[in-house]
């Protein structure tokens, strides 16, 4: 037996559905990203699971349309969020509300020791 044979030869594989298309599509139409892409581009839904899962490669007009979609979907999310920090920074600066429940009252007038009335399970105390 000779030990000068190569291997034999392996069926080529085919990309799976790790490609830049489909993360895409998965971002921008969670749980039905074929049909809505389908749906979106015009295409048959086999022809853009195709496409989705690597087997073939989409036009180079599908791919800028997806881009153009990401793209203006990336700038309402950049503006959503530019709107959350600024409301956040303006509730940061507004005073601390209090709740009922944290309050201290003085039980027998002033100079007593304050107590505190959050329910303990069962042992309250009286104001």
């Amino acid at each position: 037996m000779s030990t000068d044979t190569p291997p034999p030869p392996t069926a080529p594989r085919h990309p799976r559905a790790d490609t830049h298309l489909s993360a895409a599509c998965r971002n921008l139409w969670p749980g039905r990203h074929a049909a809505e892409l389908a749906a979106f581009t015009g295409r048959p839904k086999a022809t853009c699971r195709a496409w989705l899962s690597g087997r073939r490669r989409p036009p180079v007009s599908v791919l800028r349309a997806v881009a153009s979609a990401l793209h203006s979907r990336a700038q309402e999310a950049l503006s959503i969020e530019a709107f959350l920090k600024t409301e956040a920074d303006a509730r940061d600066r507004e005073p601390v509300r209090r709740q009922g429940w944290a309050s201290v009252c003085e039980r027998s007038g002033p100079g007593s020791v304050p107590r505190d009335n959050r329910w303990r399970g069962g042992r309250k105390s009286r104001c």
